[in-house]
């Protein structure tokens, strides 16, 4: 039974961890070792007593964390996160004495930051620091550790470029110098603001022609990104086009072998390179949709729908292009 008791005018608390008893002097108070054998007995009820004495060494739990990420996470996160846990290794390996998880203090973690800083950009390097602090966050559950090493070490503080997007001029230019295999392609992309993992996982049975609607879904062997299934209506000009393509293959945009499209990235950059455009890129498609959306008169929920993003905050990047809008529905205000 958990105690306490006085010993030359010192008071002790006395516990069990494990079967394992530990006595601990507190000082000459009796009220201040009551309030230690309450905290310690909280404590244990939370299994934060006794976690650190399991000894777990990082490279076993680097294996089992891994294992649990192959079942709970996408391949592509799997991958991204292995990296991140790659490099966070390759850093230990400065610090040969540092073998199990409970010396990993946030001391490690900030010099880890100011590593990585040198190599990869302050949002990549906050990238990082979220995976480990999920890494954290999953030790502490198996009860490995009582705290999170990565929680008290600050974010980078960085500026979030505004998404670049292309001028209606750009886009004509690049539709009108795309050629026939890739028009219909980069076509849906801007009139739908599709990731390009959407585009290529596009099956006939994704599209409702009757009700003008393409359907980004979970299916089988793929979902999208958070999970999320949406319908993206289809415009005059963007149904016509998908109507004139030939059905080959399940695929809606297939290679000559019936396959899922690919190099799409390579193509677009041939053909701006040819038109001396600079900086464009499949993700820059998403953003022109988006943001001309916006500076339509679009509002930023109807937009958040329609690109899929979990949270509003991502969608707010394109509010700056919409002052006009703001203004005119702050003047319908009347009181």
């Amino acid at each position: 039974m958990d105690t306490i008791y006085e010993r030359n005018k010192i008071w002790y608390v006395d516990y069990r961890v494990d079967g394992k008893r530990i006595r601990k002097e507190i000082g000459p108070s009796k009220k201040v070792a009551e309030l230690a054998l309450k905290d310690i007995e909280v404590k244990l009820a939370k299994s934060e007593i006794g976690i650190v004495e399991r000894k777990k060494k990082i490279h076993d739990y680097i294996e089992n964390f891994t294992k649990f990420l192959e079942v709970n996470k996408k391949p592509k996160t799997v991958q991204r996160y292995l990296e991140v846990i790659s490099h966070f290794r390759s850093f230990l390996s400065s610090y040969p004495n540092i073998t199990l998880l409970s010396q990993i203090q946030s001391k490690i973690i900030e010099e880890y930051k100011q590593q990585r800083i040198n190599y990869v950009k302050p949002n990549t390097v906050n990238f990082e620091l979220g995976v480990l602090r999920y890494l954290f966050n999953v030790a502490i559950r198996n009860n490995y550790l009582s705290k999170n090493p990565v929680t008290e070490v600050e974010k980078m503080k960085w500026k979030r470029k505004q998404p670049k997007f292309s001028t209606k001029q750009e886009i004509k230019l690049i539709l009108d110098n795309c050629g026939k295999r890739l028009y219909p392609i980069f076509l849906t992309f801007l009139y739908t603001g599709m990731r390009k993992d959407e585009l290529r996982n596009l099956e006939w049975s994704d599209i409702d022609f009757e009700n003008r609607l393409i359907r980004i879904q979970v299916k089988d062997f793929w979902e999208p990104k958070n999970g999320i299934s949406r319908n993206i209506p289809m415009n005059d000009e963007l149904y016509n086009v998908l109507k004139k393509i030939d059905r080959k293959s399940t695929w809606v945009f297939e290679t000559a072998g019936g396959n899922q499209v690919r190099h799409l990235r390579r193509d677009l950059i041939r053909v701006c390179d040819k038109l001396g455009i600079k900086d464009e890129n499949l993700h820059t498609f998403r953003h022109t949709f988006a943001s001309h959306l916006v500076m339509a008169g679009d509002d930023l929920p109807t937009v958040q729908e329609l690109l899929g993003h979990k949270d509003i905050k991502t969608t707010m990047i394109y509010a700056h292009l919409a002052p006009e809008h703001l203004k005119h529905a702050v003047k319908k205000l009347e009181f």
